[in-house]
């Protein structure tokens, strides 16, 4: 699949240029929109989509100028607008010099109508030894001011020096800076600027310039030669709720060459801070080509789904509750010094001690208790189902770049080691465990400081209580549809708001993919990812302002309106404590007064909760077998708090 980085091409460039197109690379996923691109809709106007989509996406030309797309209704006024935006091409370098001896280009066919398949065959002598053989490479047609793009070349086993790719004359006008170049017979060059992509120290091209012409017989002049104003786009449907799905089909002058021409496609406002941002070093100029009007209605409420059924819960962000994925009546949480275990469901505790984490720490570049941590109180626990004697935990750094460390203790606190974490890593870029009733998984965050996604993170694994690790991929939950939570970013909250990427495998684990709309939860307050009986999935999340999104089918994502509580709508800033789906699909708000959602319901009731102690912080009570537990900040020590329970039976109005 192209993107804009593929009109760059696959050469090497000087430093001195090669930070700025880095940058460029880049552009396509600001302002907060998922910007690949899109092929997922069909000119038949249904959306075809194999994963995540957003509110703005990038679709490829065909060489007739169309384009399709598929894009989400965001939450908006219900008169919106859906813009389409050109982005110029950056600059080929072309130098204009003359082909040096023995250098050539061919094209086969050298003459035809538009829309014609042309073979590019070449010759490039020797070039600086620094520069490998690129995969692809830049073209222009009629000039490299006019139709630029990139193409995939390969090199011949048995002549050095020969490559050979194709392309797709245009069928349609064409962008030349900001006016536009109709269709008409005539020759045009066929260039290619600069193979390799190399550029001396100032910044001229410093290899080969190729060019070769066409003799294009259109049978008459193209209209739309005056202004980009006669692109077109077309939404189907032309309304709908937030999270529901809207196929593009457009058309426009090409803005680039053999499948290299892009348009950006989204909702305003966020198409026209794109545009407002563009022109500078880190985005290419841009332009607008049409705007349509798009009616976004109100999203369906609550009341109006079907009872759910969830099969699995994931929380995001670092739990100081542990519990046994066999055995939920063994679980643990995080003490001053220590960690508590119960293997009787609460009834009885044992203490084991993290002390021996001062002298493990100490010849790490972490060494522990800290500035942050002095009371050594560790931030999230997991147990191991096979290994009762193995423990593991996480505990925050100090400094600037503060994130967390692993830790793990084979015989039940007496000794600590920290966790093994890849090559060429941090060890402070763990990112929480994730435990199944066979293996424990370290996540360790793989890109510093940058948007979740399905890659943003890589997985250890050990199978025999600690003893030995290997890299892995993540484990489905036991029944359901295979879901899994990214890790938490280095830093946790102050990195990109504390996201969490929401993963789908199709294949049993072997590979993930983004999962939904948006395809992130927040992890600065407990967010879940929940699998359903049927195969749908729910995301809860306090902080979002999409916080029940639903998908019954596993494709169609729909957000759903919640009712207000004390005639106050529920927003991330006024929801009166933590959000949570139980276990049987209610829904449950846990703070000074705890309130219950059942299917069906519109309103929400209030739980008695009469001579029962029921403060909560920003973690949610944790469903472990029969009973919700937490930890209670105002009980037991001033430094640990104290666990708390209510039985599940008690959460009723």
């Amino acid at each position: 699949m192209k993107n804009r980085k593929t009109l760059l091409g696959g050469g090497v460039l000087l430093a001195t240029v090669a930070s700025a197109l880095i940058i460029a690379a880049g552009h396509l996923s600001s302002l907060g929109t998922r910007t690949t691109p899109n092929p997922s809709a069909s000119p038949s106007g249904a959306c075809r989509q194999p994963g995540p989509v957003g509110s703005g996406t990038v679709a490829s030309q065909a060489a007739d100028g169309r384009f399709v797309a598929c894009i989400q209704v965001p939450l908006g006024p219900s008169n919106a607008v859906i813009s389409a935006i050109r982005l110029e091409p950056w600059p080929n370098w072309d130098s204009r010099q003359a082909a040096r001896a023995g250098d050539w280009l061919t094209l086969t066919p050298a003459s035809g109508p538009p829309g014609t398949e042309v073979k590019v065959s070449g010759h490039v002598g020797p070039w600086p030894a620094v520069v490998g053989k690129p995969d692809a490479a830049n073209i222009c047609w009629a000039s490299c001011d006019a139709l630029q793009g990139s193409i995939a070349i390969t090199w011949s086993k048995s002549e050095a020096g020969r490559f050979d790719g194709s392309f797709t004359v245009p069928a349609a006008p064409w962008f030349r800076g900001k006016t536009i170049s109709s269709l008409q017979s005539g020759r045009y060059a066929v260039i290619v600027p600069c193979l390799p992509l190399y550029l001396d120290r100032k910044g001229a091209c410093a290899t080969a310039r190729l060019q070769a012409f066409f003799d294009l017989s259109a049978q008459r002049p193209s209209p739309c030669a005056a202004s980009p104003s006669c692109a077109r786009l077309q939404a189907t449907p032309m309304l709908g709720p937030p999270g529901s799905l809207v196929s593009i089909e457009g058309w426009a002058p090409l803005t680039g060459i053999g499948g290299s021409g892009f348009v950006e496609i989204g909702f305003e406002p966020e198409m026209s801070q794109i545009l407002k941002a563009s022109g500078n070093i880190a985005t290419p100029p841009a332009d607008m080509l049409t705007s349509m009007r798009f009616s976004i209605t109100r999203s369906p409420d609550w009341a109006t789904l079907p009872a759910l059924h969830p099969v699995s819960i994931q929380r995001t962000g670092m739990d100081p509750i542990g519990v046994d994925p066999s055995d939920p009546r063994r679980f643990a949480y995080c003490g001053a010094g220590s960690i508590h275990i119960t293997r009787d469901g609460g009834s009885s505790w044992t203490t084991i001690s993290d002390a021996g984490l001062e002298q493990a720490s100490a010849a790490t570049d972490y060494p522990l208790p800290n500035t942050l941590d002095p009371d050594l109180i560790c931030n999230s626990v997991a147990l191991d189902s096979r290994f009762p004697a193995t423990i593991y935990a996480s505990f925050v750094t100090s400094g600037f770049n503060a994130g967390s460390v692993a830790y793990v203790s084979r015989d039940s606190g007496v000794s600590w080691q920290p966790a093994p974490f890849p090559a060429d890593y941090d060890m402070q870029w763990f990112g929480g465990f994730r435990a199944s009733a066979t293996s424990v998984e370290p996540l360790y965050y793989t890109l510093f400081d940058v948007a979740p996604g399905p890659a943003d993170f890589t997985v250890e694994q050990t199978t025999d209580g600690g003893r030995s690790w290997h890299g892995a991929t993540l484990p489905c939950p036991g029944r359901g549809p295979c879901l899994a939570l990214g890790a938490l970013p280095h830093r946790g909250c102050s990195a990109h708001d504390g996201l969490q990427s929401t993963l789908m495998s199709r294949d049993s684990g072997r590979s993930w993919m983004a999962l939904g709309w948006p395809d992130f939860l927040s992890a600065c307050a407990t967010a879940q990812l929940i699998g359903l009986a049927d195969d749908g999935v729910v995301m809860v999340d306090p902080l979002s302002p999409y916080a029940l999104r639903v998908t019954l089918d596993g494709h169609t994502w729909l957000r759903y309106a919640l009712p207000p509580i004390n005639g106050a709508e529920l927003t991330k800033d006024n929801t009166p404590g933590t959000l949570e789906m139980l276990p049987d699909g209610r829904l449950l708000i846990a703070g000074p007064t705890w309130y219950l959602l059942a299917a069906g319901a519109r309103s929400w009731c209030t739980v008695p909760l009469s001579g029962v102690a029921h403060d909560v912080d920003v973690v949610s009570p944790m469903p472990i077998g029969g009973s919700l537990w937490w930890i209670d900040p105002n009980a037991g020590s001033a430094l640990e708090g104290a666990p708390r329970s209510i039985p599940l039976s008690r959460i009723h109005c």
